[in-house]
């Protein structure tokens, strides 16, 4: 609404397409900075504050949660090679196994036959 001045009285009047093109023209040529600059360097700086206090903190908490998961696993594989080669040197006698098992199929079926001859005795 444009205030427009009749015989003493103030009358608002609904203001044209055209009048809003002159204010704004108007306020450009006494605020060409601000309205150029102003609004987004206060943006600008927003968001460095927002990431200074916000995302900056939050990225040093994610990557020491990752780091402090990684020195651990570390650990368990330190722990791993320890016992792993402790176990290793029990494991020497495995191959006498196959020895054993063919051993034992050989004494089963002298077993097996000896029953068998005593038998008819009994």
């Amino acid at each position: 609404m444009k205030p427009i001045a009749r015989s003493g009285l103030i009358v608002a009047v609904p203001v044209l397409v055209s009048d809003c093109t002159e204010r704004r023209t108007w306020l450009r040529a006494r605020r060409p900075a601000e309205e150029k600059y102003g609004t987004p360097m206060v943006l600008w700086w927003i968001a460095n504050i927002v990431a200074l206090l916000v995302v900056i903190p939050l990225v040093i908490l994610l990557a020491n949660r990752i780091i402090r998961t990684g020195v651990e696993i570390n650990h368990y594989a330190d722990d791993i090679l320890e016992h792993g080669v402790a176990l290793s040197g029990n494991l020497g006698p495995v191959p006498a196994l196959l020895d054993t098992q063919a051993l034992v199929a050989t004494a089963t079926t002298n077993a097996v036959r000896y029953v068998t001859a005593l038998r008819p005795l009994v």
